[in-house]
């Protein structure tokens, strides 16, 4: 939902050129993880939590794209609006791209944890796993803050607090699980969820 409804609603507005660009490549990429990287510990997923998500993404895409396709004046073509973004936006822009990466590494690593095909849960061990239950998802978070702030859309930063009110509340969980599973184990290290000394 969110690949097709982007693009659809976003397209008359000449800023929405770099907001949907890295709306496509965010959602391009996660397409790619899903299909090729996460390996889940549970085989389905509830049939209600496909309509829910597909509502909330699908909702998010279009909220986000009107709102960016108000903004301008910018040029169509991506190298040509870069070109004219402030330092700030630019700044912003390669914090995104920085945090996506990390996002792709953080999916990389709990893949490999499953690499011999088991579901049982591991205790993660690459750096950001160090202090952080879910790095993943503060990467993720911090993706879509860059993102807010660089496209300065209201709709985009309504995206950003629901997906990190959701996400906040799975890591706790997530942290409380592995808490109790991993007490004794050294390896397990991680004392907050999502921001290290903080949450």
């Amino acid at each position: 939902a969110p690949l097709i409804v982007f693009p659809v609603v976003a397209r008359s507005g000449p800023f929405s050129t770099l907001a949907s660009t890295l709306w496509t490549v965010h959602f391009a990429k996660r397409l790619l993880e899903t299909l090729f990287v996460h390996k889940f510990s549970k085989g389905t997923m509830p049939l209600t939590n496909l309509f829910k998500n597909c509502g909330y993404y699908g909702g998010a895409a279009a909220l986000v794209g009107w709102d960016v396709s108000r903004r301008g004046p910018y040029s169509a073509q991506l190298a040509k609006l870069f070109a004219q973004l402030s330092t700030e936006t630019k700044i912003f822009v390669g914090a995104w791209a920085l945090c996506e990466v990390l996002n792709l590494y953080t999916h990389l690593h709990l893949a490999s944890l499953r690499s011999d095909g088991s579901r049982e849960a591991k205790i993660p061990t690459a750096w950001p796993f160090r202090r952080l239950c879910s790095p993943n998802y503060s990467f993720e978070i911090g993706s879509w803050i860059c993102y807010s702030l660089a496209t300065q859309s209201l709709g985009a930063w309504a995206f950003t607090a629901l997906g990190a009110l959701q996400m906040g509340i799975w890591s706790k969980q997530k942290l409380k699980r592995y808490k109790r599973k991993f007490k004794d184990e050294e390896a397990f290290t991680a004392t907050h969820a999502l921001v290290p000394g903080v949450f």
